[in-house]
Formats: structure tokens, sequence, C-alpha cells
């Protein structure tokens, strides 16, 4: 999804009274886009929440995203979630 449509969004969400947080791999686009909060994971596009059937990660992420939340202190703040991905995770 388009990084400007999910800031449009976002600050739509936000004016309604909806605290929101971006998860982006793309920092620098998602700033350009003046969202409330975002989030920035180095994990591969289309893997914003880790490997798939990793919960650990999945929930590191997103305890990190909820946290951000209360944690941003101002208008358009990025936090980096330090998380990496690891090609040797077996789901299940």
């Amino acid at each position: 999804m388009c990084h400007r449509t999910v800031g449009l969004m976002q600050n739509g969400i936000e004016s309604a009274g909806i605290a929101t947080v971006s998860v982006s791999m793309a920092p620098y686009l998602t700033l350009a886009t003046g969202v409330p909060r975002a989030l920035y994971v180095r994990l591969p596009f289309g893997n914003p929440f880790g490997e798939p059937g990793n919960v650990e990660r999945q929930r590191t992420v997103l305890e990190g995203t909820l946290r951000w939340i209360y944690e941003a202190p101002e208008r358009n703040c990025l936090y980096r979630l330090v998380v990496s991905w690891r090609r040797t995770h077996k789901p299940g």
C-alpha cells in the first residue's frame, strides 16, 4: 500500500480521536507523510511483523507498536524497534 495513503488514513483516524502507529520498513517515506507515530522495523517488505509462524517475534513487534502509542513524545515521531530476520526459524 502507498505510504502516502497510509499516512492520510492515519491522520484521518487520529482526527477522530483514535491513536495510531504505522509499522514501517521505509522510515524516510513514512516520516515524509507526516504521520503521528511510526515504528521502524528492519525486516523484509511484506513481513512487518517477522517470519510467518514466529509468534514470539510477532508479539515483540505488536507490543512495541502498542507501547509507542503511549511513549511517542510528539507528532511525526519514529522509533526503531531492533528486531532481525532469522531465516532458520521453523514454524510450528
